[in-house]
């Protein structure tokens, strides 16, 4: 199981939500997966994890206290901030 991550610029600034459920927060937010990631340049964590129209990712963000792998993604205003 992954805990999954995503950090997005509001107009009250950067917000990271961790939602417990991830196609429900997806549907809320308006947002659709496109498919899934299959680089097998990227880490093992990364392989079959969805691909977000609208954001990056996904990115490798380490484990959890628990050992979860953490799975992030980062809308383009975000990126664009956390990249330089």
């Amino acid at each position: 199981m992954a805990v999954y991550e995503i950090s997005m610029t509001t107009e009250d600034g950067p917000v990271t939500y961790r939602p417990d459920d991830l196609d429900e927060w997806l549907d809320e937010m308006g947002l659709e997966i496109q498919g899934y990631n299959e680089n097998p340049r990227q880490r093992e964590e990364l392989q079959g994890q969805p691909k977000i129209v609208g954001l990056y990712g996904p990115f490798w963000g380490a484990y959890t206290h628990e050992g979860e792998p953490v799975i992030r993604y980062e809308d383009p205003q975000r990126y664009r901030d956390l990249s330089q």
